[in-house]
């Protein structure tokens, strides 16, 4: 007998996520983007384009965006957290030839969303691994971290779904879309990278086996497609990542 052979997909599919909501409560989530943590004590940092950036002064922070992600989770008191790229500036790290300063940036963000018990997860952007000491599959660990939804993703493109269930059920969870975009691009008329034509494959075929669920989708990712440059945010659905899918610009 002739088999076929398996179709090995470009996205991981993971186990459901079961969310802390009280009664009928909506799914609240809280993205976050653009932190651009540096090394903790970073006093200087040595800018590409030619300048030096001190620290010590001009009103900069250290500790800032700790500040400004407590406030965001105590002001939306959201149900899981989705840090969408650029949570980590990989330059200042490599300029001090610091191989494992990721973990620490990392949790020291992470210390307001684990002390409220909030489940999260991560994409890359551009800069996580911008002319770092690690490489951008070293981030993978970043999966291994307390309190990851995300745990057991062996890579950046995967799937799960959320809930206030033990599984997913149509009218009360959301099955969420992780993309990886991409870092900065070789060609600088280009600038950045983008999806994986693999990733894309993989979404068109789970998402029409999945379908069946009846679960909303939610995609995440960190460099935006041009149709999002000037829209007015809104309560609602705009479904413009499927489509440009459909009109096969991605």
């Amino acid at each position: 007998l002739l088999h076929a052979p398996a179709v090995i997909l470009a996205m991981d599919q993971l186990p459901h996520v079961q969310l802390s909501l009280q009664g009928e409560e909506a799914i609240r989530i809280a993205q976050l983007t653009d932190v651009h943590r540096f090394p903790d004590g970073c006093a200087a940092w040595d800018c590409p384009k030619g300048w030096t950036v001190d620290f010590t002064s001009g009103g900069y922070s250290l500790t800032g965006d700790i500040e400004i992600v407590s406030a965001v989770l105590a002001q939306a008191k959201p149900h899981i957290v989705i840090l969408t790229g650029d949570i980590i500036d990989g330059r200042p790290f490599g300029q001090a030839g610091d191989s494992t300063g990721w973990k620490r940036a990392m949790m020291s963000l992470l210390e307001p969303i684990l002390a409220e018990g909030i489940p999260w997860t991560f994409v890359p952007g551009n800069h996580d691994d911008d002319e770092s000491p690690w490489s951008r599959a070293d981030l993978l660990q970043i999966y291994d971290l307390p309190g990851c939804a995300s745990k057991g993703a062996t890579r950046f493109d995967h799937t799960f779904t959320i809930g206030p269930g033990r599984a997913a059920e149509p009218g009360n969870s959301l099955r969420l879309w992780l993309f990886d975009s991409g870092g900065n691009s070789s060609d600088p008329s280009v600038r950045y990278e983008t999806f994986s034509m693999e990733a894309v494959d993989a979404f068109r075929c789970l998402s029409t086996q999945l379908g069946p669920e009846g679960c909303p989708g939610l995609a995440y990712f960190h460099i935006p497609l041009p149709e999002y440059g000037g829209l007015t945010p809104l309560h609602g659905k705009q479904e413009l990542f499927d489509c440009a899918l459909r009109a096969g610009m991605v």
